[in-house]
């Protein structure tokens, strides 16, 4: 299976107007595709390094971690990762297999929970928020483009959803950084999953960050 390119997408920083997709009305609640008329799935995010202080560079092994000739091959690793072994992230794209998609079920006229940003999303208008990028912002497609949007569609507490919307669809992605084989310097993929791998210096500032490394 290939992936298609984000790069056939409008990015977050370019403004490009496309044909926008159907609003949901309240009685087809339900009933709604898992991405915009447009957007193939898995969407690939190229390149991504998702959430605060994410940077490429030195990272860490808390576990022992498999590595992956491709995304493509996740179930057939090729070479592992010792416990405590540092390798070097040189590039990282996200895989979203499905975006979390919200209906508004009655109009979005404000910031009325005190979010930085928001959209003035009408009854029956639909949110596909596709892959996170930090300090509560994620690129969403809404009304026929990709826009970086700060978190408006989650409620106070954060763990919640705002009020005036209801969720669809939760979100299901991956993260992946690429990096060297250690011994032949093979270049590998690693599925990054939490607590198995960080970055070094976060470690050595919080090593109970790593707890599988003790």
């Amino acid at each position: 299976m290939s992936y298609p390119s984000s790069r056939i997408l409008v990015v977050a920083w370019l403004s490009v107007t496309l044909v926008a997709p159907p609003a949901l009305t309240a009685s087809q609640v339900g009933s709604v595709a898992l991405a915009p008329p447009g957007v193939s799935l898995p969407y690939v995010a190229d390149p991504a390094c998702p959430g605060e202080g994410c940077v490429y560079g030195e990272w860490m092994a808390c576990d022992s971690v498999p590595l992956f000739a491709s995304v493509d091959g996740a179930d057939r690793p090729v070479a592992w990762l010792d416990r405590n072994e540092r390798f070097t992230v040189e590039h990282g794209l996200a895989v979203i297999h499905e975006p979390a998609v919200y209906v508004a079920e009655r109009p979005v006229r404000d910031d009325s929970i005190g979010w930085e940003s928001w959209l003035p999303m009408d009854e029956g208008d639909t949110l596909y928020v596709f892959d996170y990028l930090g300090e509560g912002f994620s690129n969403v497609w809404w009304r026929g483009a990709m826009r970086e949007v700060f978190q408006f569609w989650r409620g106070s507490p954060p763990d919640s959803i705002h009020p005036a919307l209801r969720r669809l669809q939760a979100s299901r992605s991956e993260f992946w950084v690429r990096t060297n084989s250690p011994g032949d310097g093979t270049s590998r993929w690693v599925r990054v999953t939490h607590p198995q791998v960080l970055r070094a210096g976060r470690y050595d500032v919080l090593p109970e960050a790593c707890p599988q490394a003790f």
